[in-house]
């Protein structure tokens, strides 16, 4: 499995400190809206300056940069992006959109920060990295894999959880038992992966990517720009 798992990376007054802000957040946020939707990128932007205070992950970040750097010049052989993208996402059951959507990232580079934890137990919201990693795509294939992975996302969450079940039973992706705390990397651009629902309480995580290789035609930035741009409409 190729994660990159680092232990005790953030402190707990920096997760505390994080949490806050989420919370802050969400209390002048319209109400109504699905809990996984209200946390602005602004907030998620805050959130990862909080963590790169933190020297010990300064430190990670760095590292996992220079090897995503190699990979994206390999693969793509143009000038990189060097602005990275940051999502909080905060789940509970009543966002089952956000689960079992097996999925590629746009970037190279996916590092994943647990900031709050659900409920302990079979479903949780945790990680799942799927093991058959696939060759570095062609955009063509690359937004075919896109349309494929949009058409599951719009199944019912019970059907979605029944296949990841098989999944899991077969063998075919591994559950990462995330700890607040701890930094968990990936590839995402050539590691399937998705998350387990959740029963009881909230998850939140703070996601942050870089180094677009490009290979989606334009489609993943223009998406991004209509999620800040209704970020800013639901502040205003």
């Amino acid at each position: 499995m190729d994660v990159v798992t680092a232990e005790q990376v953030i402190p707990r007054a920096t997760l505390d400190k994080v949490n806050a802000l989420i919370d802050a957040n969400r209390a002048h946020s319209p109400v109504g809206l699905p809990t996984g939707l209200v946390v602005a990128a602004a907030v998620a932007d805050a959130s990862a300056a909080c963590l790169r205070e933190v020297e010990a992950f300064r430190q990670l970040e760095a590292q996992l940069r220079r090897k995503a750097r190699l990979f994206v010049a390999r693969y793509a052989g143009k000038r990189l992006d060097e602005r990275p993208l940051h999502i909080v996402r905060c789940v509970d059951r009543t966002t089952g959109r956000e689960s079992h959507c097996r999925h590629f990232d746009s970037h190279a580079l996916t590092v994943l920060i647990p900031l709050q934890i659900a409920e302990d137990g079979s479903r949780n919201g945790d990680l799942l990295i799927y093991r058959r990693r696939r060759t570095p795509p062609s955009t063509l294939v690359n937004l075919l894999d896109k349309a494929r992975h949009g058409a599951q996302r719009n199944l019912p969450l019970r059907l979605r959880r029944t296949l990841t079940d098989f999944d899991l039973r077969h063998g075919r992706c591994d559950r990462v038992r995330c700890v607040p705390g701890n930094v968990y990397a990936f590839n995402g651009f050539v590691t399937q992966h998705a998350n387990l629902d959740i029963l009881g309480g909230e998850r939140r995580s703070l996601l942050i990517h870089w180094y677009d290789p490009g290979a989606s035609a334009g489609v993943s930035t223009a998406l991004r720009r209509i999620r800040r741009i209704c970020d800013r409409l639901r502040g205003a």
